[in-house]
């Protein structure tokens, strides 16, 4: 959701936004460690992921979310790459 943020509200942008991304990130890293059982599903788990984050967007910024990407623009890669933040929209 915060990626989300950051891309479609740049104006806004906050440390605070970017330090729930850092901690968001470090908390899947450690998840998959403790559980590497998940490494397997994880796209799936993303993809799932991703539509609560469209919500919850939604009901962050206002923006609907038909607005927002039908499936993750983000990678897995992407999601937990501690130097990728989205271009603004």
């Amino acid at each position: 959701m915060h990626l989300f943020k950051w891309q479609f509200q740049s104006a806004r942008r906050s440390r605070s936004w970017e330090l729930t991304i850092i901690e968001q990130r470090q908390e899947i890293v450690d998840l998959l460690e403790e559980s590497p059982s998940l490494k397997p599903s994880i796209e799936a788990k993303l993809a799932k992921a991703y539509n609560k984050a469209v919500i919850k967007a939604e009901r962050d910024t206002g923006i609907r979310y038909t607005d927002f990407p039908s499936v993750c623009p983000y990678t897995l890669e992407q999601v937990l790459d501690d130097n990728f933040y989205p271009e603004s929209k």
